[in-house]
C-alpha cells in the first residue's frame, strides 16, 4: 500500500520499505558503478559511470536462478561511443535498428545503429520554447508562456548539467511524434515533457515541450531517474538525497499528484536510476554494488512494488 498525501500531512506512519529482491532479480554488471538504465523489451541498456560506452544485455528471462533469467556476464556487451568530452547518459529508446540516447551534460540526443555501433546523429535538444501544460481551456496565454520561458531559462542556467536527470518513453502519438517524460532538477520544473518529431529519413529532432504541474512537497529532494507505468498512469522518480522512490499519479501533464513514497532497502548503495518495463516491473540501479550479491541492478515484479 502506498503512503497517501494525507498520511504525510498528518505525520502518520513511516514510509514503507521495498522488499529486498531475491538473487534471481538482481544483476551483477561488467562495470561496478552504474548511473542508470533503460529497459526496451528484453534488452537492458545500462549506463556505467565510465561515460565512453554503455552496456547492452538481451537476457533470456527464464524462470529460475539469476543465471537462467539474466544469463552470465558474457552476454553483456560494451557498446562504445565515438565521442569526445564528458557525458552523462540518462535514458535510451530503441526503435528498429537504432537507439536514441540522451546526454544530460550537453543536452544532446545521439542516434546510434545498434548493429554496427556507429553514431549516426548527434543533435541538441532545444529547450527555449517550453510551454506550460495545457489545461481544460487550452493553451496558456502569451504572457503565461513568456513567463514560463523566462523562469525556466533563469533556473536552467543555474544547474545546466542536471537540467535533465532521467528520461522515459511515454507514447507515440497519432502524428508519429515520440513523447517522453523527463525528470529534472531545474528548480520549479521537476517534470517535463519532450517531443521528438520525425525529420527527414528515419531520425528525430527533439525539444523540451512542456512544464508539467506537480502537486508535491519536493524540498530537499534530488531527482534521479524516472519510469512510467501506462497501466497505472503512474510516474516513479528516484530521490538520491533520501534513497527513496516517489510515486506520482499522472492524470495529465496539467495534473500530476504525489501519491506515495517507498524507501529502498538499506543494502542498496546509492540510488542512481529508475525504469519501468512494458510488463510493469520496476527496475533500480545503484552507483555501487551491494555487499551480498555484488549487484548494481535490481528488479521488482509488478505485484511487489
Amino acid at each position: 500500500m502506498l503512503v497517501s498525501l494525507t498520511a504525510f500531512a498528518q505525520g502518520v506512519g513511516a514510509i514503507p520499505v521495498l522488499p529486498l529482491p531475491d538473487e534471481k532479480n538482481t544483476l551483477e554488471t561488467l562495470e561496478r558503478r552504474i548511473t542508470g538504465l533503460s529497459v526496451n523489451s528484453d534488452t537492458l541498456v545500462i549506463f556505467p559511470e565510465q561515460d565512453q560506452f554503455m552496456i547492452t544485455l538481451t537476457y533470456p528471462g527464464k524462470v529460475g536462478s539469476r543465471s537462467s533469467f539474466f544469463g552470465d556476464l558474457t552476454l553483456q556487451e560494451r557498446f562504445p561511443f565515438e565521442l569526445k568530452g564528458k557525458r552523462r547518459w540518462v535514458g535510451a529508446y530503441a526503435f528498429d535498428d537504432f537507439l536514441m540516447v540522451l546526454d544530460s551534460i550537453n543536452l544532446q540526443m545521439l542516434v546510434v545503429n545498434s548493429k554496427t555501433k556507429k553514431t549516426l546523429l548527434e543533435s541538441y535538444v532545444s529547450w527555449d520554447l517550453i510551454k506550460p501544460a495545457r489545461d481544460r481551456g487550452g493553451e496558456a496565454t502569451k504572457d503565461e508562456i513568456a513567463r514560463t520561458r523566462a523562469n525556466f531559462r533563469t533556473a536552467f542556467r543555474k544547474n545546466p548539467q542536471y537540467a535533465v536527470s532521467g528520461m522515459t518513453f511515454k507514447e507515440k502519438d497519432s502524428r508519429g511524434t515520440l513523447q517522453f517524460l523527463l525528470a529534472s532538477r531545474v528548480a520549479g520544473f521537476p517534470l517535463l515533457t519532450m517531443e521528438c518529431r520525425a525529420d527527414t529519413g528515419d531520425f528525430y529532432s527533439c525539444q523540451i515541450a512542456r512544464q508539467c504541474f506537480v502537486s508535491a512537497s519536493l524540498k530537499g529532494v534530488k531527482l534521479q531517474g524516472i519510469g512510467f507505468s501506462s497501466a497505472r498512469s503512474l510516474v516513479v522518480m528516484g530521490d538520491v538525497a533520501n534513497s527513496e522512490l516517489i510515486y506520482f499519479k499522472f492524470n495529465s501533464c496539467y495534473d500530476v499528484r504525489e501519491v506515495g513514497r517507498r524507501k529502498l532497502p538499506a543494502q542498496l548503495k546509492g540510488l542512481s536510476g529508475v525504469a519501468i518495463d512494458e510488463d510493469d516491473n520496476l527496475w533500480v540501479t545503484t552507483r555501487d554494488p551491494d555487499d551480498f550479491l555484488n549487484a548494481s541492478v535490481f528488479r521488482w515484479d509488478k505485484s511487489t512494488w
